[in-house]
């Protein structure tokens, strides 16, 4: 059943948009709601319909709200109300909050969203990612996290960089030890105060960590044996302590092919104990002394070669891209992982494009085209058939992905192509307009989602049988108010 919602009236979407009007299938109430919180990420929904959208009982909806940018205060203090943490905690991802809703969320009586605040803004664990632009929080907030009763809490403020120095302090007297492997992982900017305390802990935990986190650090004999008797710290041990020749030797004989893999990667390991593991039984072992920076294309062309799938490309080498003499000596090394650290740079020679462009290795071609803008374009369109999804597939938005094959899959009998075509922004208006009448409901899906397809068009795919055909819809199109006030009014919004 079909109702229409195109006749007159002042609730008509033609008014003032051109459009005729538009017809809705019959749906039920989960399904409007699930509209609903699609409309949430619509970039283009009018802050009316964000408070309105903040009334929901739905979660999803909540959630997909609280993750946008620019929502307005009122919509942004009702959501730090939510009883439900997922709902509070997804107001941390973005930056523009102001600082009062931090500070606010710092005080989370959930400790999960207490040191979520302190990850959201300088990363995970690890310390990657962050977000930037982010507000200084008072040093009173900071004070709080560090005597936190929940030691996660305690763990996640290691990360702060700029944590003032009695707090570090605090920190390093902590009970918990992965407070302390924190601080241990920053080790370089801590105070003097906290790295003395650290190194003069009696805990046996504590003084592992120093071994294996702490670079130059020597443990005791004691330490060092129990680290290297431990299959969880020997590798990591193995990585990073400073080696003597003898140690290096020890290190090397290691009946764990990891280990040694480790003893090959160490910065200070001795050219004697590099020649000998290059010839290791272990391609792995073989693989990590060739990546070595210390090793010339020479030495790293006479190791015996390694599955090509086993390293893709080589950091430090990618790191270089702008040393061009650099790079060639490697151009044309046994090892495929070296010529794909090569084929990333845009500054190549003619003739060294012209070499890869025709290298054996489908990853050299592919990363070539990607990169530089003489090279072959084929490699951009995938391995078809079989079709490769993933890496090896069509890189369809990129700039220089040939249109040909775009008209090509477009007109193809594997819907999977046409539905490329449809999802591609370097489609022609008129392609994705025709993909958008697919007879398949997943291309149709894709032709919804494209910017290029004409609002017109976008409108009359609301009705389209397929209830994900209109999420796509929702979710990308800039559609008129009144199509987004109706979609909450089904709602129940």
């Amino acid at each position: 059943m079909v109702i229409s919602d195109g006749g007159g009236g002042g609730d008509c979407d033609s008014c003032g948009s051109g459009v005729d009007g538009w017809s809705l299938v019959e749906r039920s109430r989960e399904r409007w709601a699930r509209l609903a919180a699609v409309l949430a990420v619509n970039s283009h929904t009018p802050d009316a319909l964000l408070q309105r959208l903040a009334q929901s009982e739905d979660v999803l909806t909540l959630v997909s709200l609280g993750g946008r940018a620019g929502l307005p205060e009122a919509v942004v203090r009702r959501l730090l109300g939510h009883p439900d943490s997922a709902v509070r905690e997804r107001l941390l991802d973005r930056s523009d909050r102001a600082v009062e809703i931090r500070i606010a969320l710092h005080n989370d009586p959930d400790p999960a969203i207490r040191s979520a605040c302190v990850e959201a803004r300088f990363g995970g664990l690890g310390g990657v990612g962050g977000l930037g632009d982010v507000p200084e929080l008072p040093h009173a907030v900071y004070a709080r996290l560090a005597i936190d009763l929940d030691p996660k809490v305690r763990r996640v403020l290691t990360l702060v960089p700029h944590l003032p120095d009695d707090l570090v302090e605090l920190l390093a007297r902590d009970r918990d030890r992965l407070v302390r492997l924190g601080l241990l992982q920053r080790w370089s900017t801590l105070p003097a105060v906290a790295r003395t305390m650290l190194e003069a802990t009696a805990d046996e935990a504590t003084r592992r960590d120093l071994a294996l986190y702490v670079p130059g650090h020597r443990p005791t004999p004691e330490v060092r044996r129990a680290l290297l008797d431990d299959p969880s710290s020997a590798r990591r041990f193995a990585l990073v302590a400073p080696l003597d020749a003898a140690e290096a030797a020890e290190f090397a004989g290691h009946p764990d092919p990891g280990v040694r893999a480790a003893v090959a990667a160490n910065p200070t390991l001795p050219a004697s104990t590099r020649v000998l593991l290059a010839e290791d039984v272990s391609a792995t072992v073989r693989s990590h002394v060739a990546m070595r920076p210390d090793v010339g294309p020479e030495e790293c062309a006479a190791i015996r070669p390694w599955p090509a799938d086993a390293v893709d490309t080589v950091d430090w080498l990618v790191d270089r891209l702008d040393d061009v003499d650099l790079l060639l000596r490697y151009l044309d090394s046994p090892h495929p992982a070296f010529r794909r650290s090569v084929a990333c740079s845009p500054a190549l020679p003619s003739y060294a494009v012209a070499r890869l462009g025709t290298d054996p290795d489908h990853r050299v071609r592919r990363i070539l085209a990607e990169h530089h803008p003489d090279a072959p374009t084929q490699p951009l369109v995938g391995r078809i058939p079989p079709l490769r999804r993933g890496p090896g597939g069509p890189a369809i938005d990129h700039p220089r992905f040939p249109p040909a094959a775009l008209r090509r899959f477009a007109d193809s009998r594997d819907p999977h192509l046409r539905a490329l075509a449809a999802l591609s922004r370097r489609s022609s208006p008129d392609l994705v307009e025709r993909l958008s009448h697919d007879p398949e409901s997943r291309v149709r899906v894709c032709a919804a989602g494209n910017a290029r397809l004409s609002r017109s068009r976008a409108l009359a795919l609301l009705g389209d049988p397929d209830p994900r055909v209109a999420e796509a819809v929702v979710r990308y199109t800039r559609l008129p108010e009144a199509t987004m006030s109706r979609i909450l009014a089904r709602a129940g919004l």
